[in-house]
């Protein structure tokens, strides 16, 4: 993103030489009477060592006296040479007079000034040199051309750099202004009024141009635009009230609150600083930024498989970034201090993140790649949040990852992990290490075997926050890892349910989730499943089996509330009846029954003989 490559600003050092050899009238002409044909001035010379090489030499075809000490010259030709006597400028004006006693050249007229090898030109109309003070003014319809392939640049490897367009037509940049002015003394030079460079991928507009070339080193050291200045420079646009460039350095300083545009991005901050050696781009100060969307790949921002937000059929899409600092590198970003994401589709504002650094890679095709969050990252869409000490969002899969104690959060549903994934595609979440989920009781203990009601003798009840389920009112999950999804959540690994009603250890398990507020409808407990469940009243009822389901279904015919319990299972009441089968048992929760298919199956303990198929359980309304 670098709008001013050291080669775009060469062009002035060759404006200075023009201005060099315009200032160059010393000397006295000789004593006139008439008119005289052939007129010149003795030639001036460089000082030692080398005083022996003509610096400069006027003349005109013909001269003549004027009151006051003036001579008009026409056809005036001002030649300039280099140190080792190579031609340097030649300028020519139809007309001028010169002051003999004030060392003034001065004319209404035109001027024309045009480099020995025709590669740099520059024209104005009315001008003034004043010898004693080395300054020159130009008042009207100032024209510099200067051929850009003349401008050569050595590389750090030696190679030689040229900017000569590729259909081998010269580059042409050019400068116009109203008024220009320049001070041999100070090296300073002014383009002034309504001031206009153009040139191949490279346009300035500004109300006035400074620059700064001594002219006894003929390097140009500075340039400085200022009020309302805009810059175009590769499809790059960047406005504000001043620009300074530094050669030595090759960084160009916008300031004034400027802002810029490239592509589908824009943004604004207090100075923008571009670096050409780096190829850097700096926002500092209150920076913005805005990316349009079809930079984020396929599946957007932020993840939307925990929400129901749909923003695939969203239409203008993008992304707003606010932060202390942002610098563009050619490839990647870095944003700074008190970033802030905000994801917009359709105008509506889809969700946000927030973080203290933030970096953004790009493709050469000028798409997302990936965005890397760090320190204090918190996201939100809808009722989803996640919380995080880094987080890394992979444009070409998808897929969000979350590390450094993440959390996360779907309405009343809550977790965390050592590590969070998120698969925006397929919309899932995938937690691994030391994972646990909390949700409200009553999505599982509003069923008919786990009601949900609080254990007698417990603590007192405990008050939660406005709008958050009471503490008891939560069932909790770990696992070693578990994955989650809008319809279901499968646990891995060491699994633990602890419920106000229940509690329960397996391998695995599979919960059916209902929409938010609604009844899970099935459970699927497998790998040395063993449960402890509690009604109302405290009677327990403890089992195990090698796998256990529930299912909960409302059918024409009535409701089916049934768990299943296969490979060996074994079934204690609260009052110590305990039931054993090689295969399978089932209880009809709804009913207190349980049911058993033909076979052998063993019953222990103490309890009425006719009787032995109803258990002292939990028992639904």
């Amino acid at each position: 993103m670098n709008l001013c490559p050291g080669n775009r600003w060469k062009w002035r050092t060759a404006a200075v030489c023009l201005l060099a050899g315009a200032c160059l009238v010393i000397g006295q002409p000789q004593r006139l009477v008439g008119k005289l044909k052939g007129f010149s001035i003795s030639p001036d010379f460089y000082p030692p060592p080398h005083s022996t090489q003509m610096k400069s030499f006027l003349q005109g075809t013909e001269a003549e006296p004027l009151p006051g000490g003036k001579v008009q010259v026409t056809n005036a030709k001002l030649k300039t040479f280099r140190q080792d006597g190579v031609s340097e400028l030649l300028v020519t004006a139809p007309a001028c007079i010169y002051e003999t006693s004030a060392k003034r050249v001065s004319s209404a007229g035109p001027l024309n000034a045009q480099s020995s090898d025709g590669r740099f030109a520059m024209s104005g109309v009315g001008f003034t040199w004043e010898q004693t003070a080395s300054r020159l003014f130009i008042s009207n319809q100032v024209n510099t051309v200067v051929q850009l392939d003349a401008l050569r640049e050595e590389g750090s490897a030696g190679a030689v750099k040229t900017n000569a367009s590729r259909s081998g037509t010269p580059s042409i940049l050019e400068v116009k202004a109203n008024r220009f002015m320049y001070e041999a003394e100070t090296g300073q030079g002014t383009y002034s009024e309504a001031v206009r460079v153009s040139g191949t991928n490279l346009a300035i507009a500004a109300a006035v141009l400074k620059f700064k070339l001594p002219m006894n080193e003929r390097k140009l050291q500075t340039i400085n635009a200022e009020k309302d200045v805009v810059l175009d420079y590769s499809g790059i646009r960047a406005e504000g009230q001043t620009a300074d460039y530094d050669t030595g350095t090759g960084i160009l300083n916008v300031g004034g609150n400027p802002s810029w545009s490239a592509d589908t991005r824009q943004g604004r901050a207090r100075e923008l600083i571009i670096e050409r050696t780096n190829k850097t781009f700096h926002a500092n100060g209150d920076a913005w930024l805005k990316m349009a969307g079809q930079s984020l790949g396929d599946y957007g921002f932020l993840p939307s498989g925990l929400t129901n937000s749909d923003l695939s059929g969203a239409t203008n899409q993008y992304l707003e970034v606010r932060s202390d600092n942002y610098e563009f590198h050619t490839n990647f970003a870095v944003f700074e201090r008190q970033v802030r994401v905000e994801q917009f589709a359709g105008n509506q504002r889809q969700g946000a993140m927030t973080c203290a650094r933030m970096e953004v890679f790009f493709s050469n095709t000028n798409s997302l790649d990936a965005i890397r969050a760090y320190d204090g990252v918190g996201l939100v869409q809808g009722e989803n949040r996640f919380d995080a000490g880094e987080a890394l969002y992979a444009g070409t899969n998808g897929i969000l990852a979350l590390s450094q104690s993440p959390t996360w959060r779907s309405g009343e549903r809550n977790g965390q992990g050592d590590q969070i994934n998120v698969d925006t595609a397929r919309q899932e979440m995938l937690v691994r290490g030391n994972a646990e989920m909390r949700f409200p009781a009553n999505e599982m203990g509003d069923t008919s075997m786990m009601m949900g009601a609080r254990l007698p003798g417990g603590k007192p009840e405990a008050k939660a926050a406005p709008g958050q389920p009471e503490p008891d009112k939560m069932a909790r999950i770990t696992a070693d890892q578990y994955s989650l999804s809008r319809q279901a959540a499968a646990f891995q690994g060491n699994v633990r349910v602890n419920h106000p009603q229940m509690e329960l250890e397996c391998g695995r398990l599979k919960v059916e989730l209902p929409p938010q507020g609604g009844k899970v409808e099935s459970i699927v407990a497998e790998e040395a499943v063993r449960f402890n469940v509690a009604d109302n009243k405290g009677q327990r009822l403890r089992g195990r089996a090698n796998k256990a389901v529930y299912s909960y279904a409302v059918t024409p015919a009535g409701t089916n509330d049934l768990l299943e319990l296969v490979g060996y299972p074994v079934l204690e009441d609260a009052n110590g009846i305990v039931f054993r089968h090689d295969e399978i048992l089932v209880l009809d929760i709804g009913k207190g029954k349980l049911i058993t298919p033909p076979g052998t199956y063993r019953v222990t303990g103490q309890g009425p003989a006719n009787d032995t198929n109803r258990l002292s359980f939990p028992r639904g309304k």
